[in-house]
């Protein structure tokens, strides 16, 4: 989960991530998609588990494992949300 949720914050350039998936190795199911809260504006999308100082704390958070290095994932910079504000901008939040 470390690893997919590393790529997914680094490929959103900081945007997005999915968490708390349940199931087991074979089927994981019921994600819960995490957004910049500059996704949105401010306003609850994704439901009430999308919350904006879980998804901030995010980049200190995140442990690299072996497979984050073995890829060579960059490190995630604290300054994400700046990358975010970026893509969104840009892209009105879409790609």
């Amino acid at each position: 989960l470390a690893f997919t949720q590393h790529v997914q914050f680094y490929k959103t350039k900081g945007a997005v991530y999915l968490s708390d998936l349940q199931g087991s190795m074979q089927l994981l199911t019921d994600p819960q998609i995490m957004t910049s809260p500059l996704i949105g504006e401010g306003a609850e999308i994704f439901g009430d588990g999308n919350v904006p100082s879980a998804f901030d704390s995010f980049p200190e958070e995140h442990c690299c494992n072996h497979i984050c290095r073995w890829f060579e994932l960059p490190k995630l910079a604290a300054s994400a949300n700046s990358d975010a504000r970026s893509v969104i901008s840009t892209h009105g939040g879409r790609d």
